[in-house]
């Protein structure tokens, strides 16, 4: 098991992780990028409707940062990608700026 650093007493990271998975589960434009995210040892994918993006399992590692892993279309997508981050409700936002056409 990896270590928690001392800067990990803050909440940035976790609630960028959350965002992430909470951007992929909305069906937004461009969450179908996202494949996976790990984080403090556990993995939120769109894998298994019962933990459809909401953190499961151990031993993931990845303590120190937040990995993301992007599906193979993501690399072909060249639309800009609307991904909000660290905002106190980023699907409410994207739902927000679709709707205007931004």
């Amino acid at each position: 098991m990896g270590k928690r650093g001392v800067w990990r007493r803050g909440k940035t990271a976790r609630m960028l992780a959350d965002q992430l998975n909470a951007y992929a589960a909305s069906g937004l434009p461009g969450s179908d990028r996202l494949l996976h995210t790990v984080y403090e040892g556990q993995v939120a994918s769109g894998t298994y409707k019962k933990t459809f993006w909401k953190f499961r399992g151990s031993g993931y590692s990845h303590f120190q940062h937040i990995h993301v892993t992007f599906a193979p279309s993501a690399e072909k997508n060249g639309k800009v990608w609307p991904l909000p981050i660290l905002t106190r409700n980023p699907v409410k936002k994207l739902r927000w700026r679709k709707a205007l056409g931004l």
